[in-house]
C-alpha cells in the first residue's frame, strides 16, 4: 500500500504540472495572437508602420442576423465615427472554412484602427460570397438608418473585401 500511495502522489503531481503547463500555454498563445503586432519583427519601415495598430481607438458592435448560417454581423469601426461627420471606407472579411468572424477580433480591430469599418459574420462556409454580400448589405442598411451610429458614415465609393482560404475564393 505504501508504494501505491507514492505512485498516486507522483501521478497527481505530474497531472497538476501538465494542467498548469497547458493553461499557461493557452494563455500565452491567446496573448500572443491578440497582440501579434507586438511580436512581429521586421526591419522594413513600411511593415513596421502598418504592423502596429493605427491611430484610431476602436469600437465593436454585433447584430443578430435573420439567417441561421450567418448568425450575426460583427462590425469593428473607429470610435471617432460616433462623433464625426466623416465617412469611413469598408473592408468586408470573408471567413475561411470553419472559422467565423468572432475568431478574428485582433485582425478586425487592427484594420479598424487604421480608419476602416470592418464587417464580417459567422458563416463557416463563405465560398459563394452570399454571406459576405449579406453583411455588406446590412452595413449599407445601417448607413441609411437615421437611428444607427453608422448613419451617413459609410464611404460607399471605397469598399474592399479580403479573405483567406475558402473566403479568398
Amino acid at each position: 500500500m505504501g508504494i501505491l500511495k507514492i505512485i498516486l502522489k507522483i501521478s497527481l503531481i505530474i497531472m497538476i504540472i501538465i494542467a498548469i503547463l497547458v493553461v499557461a500555454g493557452i494563455t500565452f498563445f491567446k496573448y500572443k495572437s491578440t497582440y501579434y503586432y507586438k511580436f512581429t519583427n521586421t526591419e522594413q519601415p513600411i511593415e513596421q508602420q502598418y504592423t502596429a495598430l493605427g491611430e484610431y481607438e476602436v469600437s465593436f458592435e454585433e447584430f443578430e442576423a435573420d439567417d441561421e448560417t450567418i448568425k450575426k454581423h460583427e462590425i469593428w469601426y473607429p470610435s471617432k465615427l460616433e462623433s464625426s461627420d466623416s465617412k469611413y471606407p469598408i473592408v468586408v472579411v470573408a471567413n475561411g472554412t470553419g472559422i467565423p468572424a468572432s475568431s478574428y477580433p485582433s485582425f478586425f480591430k487592427h484594420l479598424a484602427s487604421w480608419g476602416f469599418i470592418v464587417v464580417g459574420n459567422e458563416d463557416e462556409n463563405s465560398r459563394t460570397g452570399a454571406s459576405s454580400e449579406s453583411s455588406l448589405m446590412y452595413l449599407l442598411e445601417l448607413s441609411a438608418d437615421s437611428n444607427s451610429v453608422f448613419y451617413g458614415k459609410v464611404d460607399t465609393d471605397h469598399i474592399g473585401i479580403g479573405g483567406h482560404s475558402q473566403g479568398g475564393v
